[in-house]
């Protein structure tokens, strides 16, 4: 018990460190918002399933991100289901080609590429170095803003994802803007002051399914179960499951399975308003 006490102390002191140093860099605007240079350009296809991505640029949130498309996207007028996928902070910086071209399961775009059946558009915006997701969920409000405008996107079927860090930004996105959301589910992610301000009524209309493993020590379940209660408390509506493998990175089976984007798929909410630009 003791030696879980310490853990989790090492653990609390290193993500108030992470805050420190996020305040400091943000303070000295430090912070680098800006189209990153060596990005790939025009349309990348894959030769196995037709599936394709974008590496772009949103000038309003100043983000970079990675979008991929089913190949039947330029065969119809239909809108399409959109996943929002955070990284974690092994992704941060400025190596976009990281969000694609990792084969170890750690990233939602080369799943959507590989897989035929995968019906959605992903968005895979790109954290900046020395920052962590909750910081910024004004700039992503903004490029959700942007890309529900650019592309043919069902707004009634915007779901978000992420894993640790990313995870995190679940929650503090979620609960910050919630209207966008018909589903949401933060995997290995911790719910922690001041990163993200508990507003567990901000959920209450969104069904939540949340993944963390009971032995976890990078990111301890004990910084978000108790919140999830809270949530639930508030009326809102979660699927917990937890894990007893030890492992942090619990995502890549998670991913590899059906469920979590068939779960997604059968959610939907209120339309907003969708424009799409040629």
């Amino acid at each position: 018990m003791r030696l879980n006490n310490f853990i989790d102390k090492m653990i609390l002191k290193r993500i108030l460190l992470i805050i420190s140093v996020a305040f400091m860099f943000i303070s000295h605007g430090c912070i680098s918002f800006k189209k990153i240079t060596g990005m790939p350009v025009g349309k990348q296809t894959d030769s196995i399933t037709g599936n394709y991505w974008y590496a772009e640029y949103s000038k309003r949130s100043r983000l970079n991100y990675i979008i991929t498309f089913p190949k039947q996207y330029e065969e119809t007028n239909e809108t399409f289901p959109l996943i929002l996928f955070l990284h974690s902070q092994a992704e941060r910086g400025t190596d976009i080609n990281l969000l694609v071209k990792n084969e170890n399961g750690d990233c939602l775009s080369p799943l959507a590429l590989k897989d035929k059946q995968f019906s959605f558009i992903t968005i895979s915006p790109l954290c900046p170095k020395n920052i962590g997701w909750p910081f910024i969920d004004r700039r992503l409000n903004f490029l959700l803003k942007d890309v529900t405008k650019k592309y043919w996107i069902n707004t009634s079927k915007i779901y978000l994802t992420g894993v640790s860090m990313g995870g995190m930004g679940v929650w503090s996105l979620a609960m910050d803007y919630p209207q966008w959301f018909a589903a949401i589910a933060p995997i290995s992610g911790i719910i922690i002051f001041p990163m993200t301000i508990m507003k567990p009524k901000a959920l209450k209309n969104i069904p939540i399914w949340a993944f963390h493993d009971r032995f976890d020590t990078t990111l301890s379940i004990k910084f978000e179960e108790g919140k999830i209660m809270r949530v639930i408390k508030a009326g809102g509506n979660v699927k917990y499951t937890i894990s007893e493998t030890g492992n942090h990175e619990i995502w890549k089976e998670i991913y590899a399975k059906p469920d979590i984007f068939n779960w997604f798929l059968g959610i939907e909410k209120r339309k907003l308003k969708n424009k799409k630009e040629k």
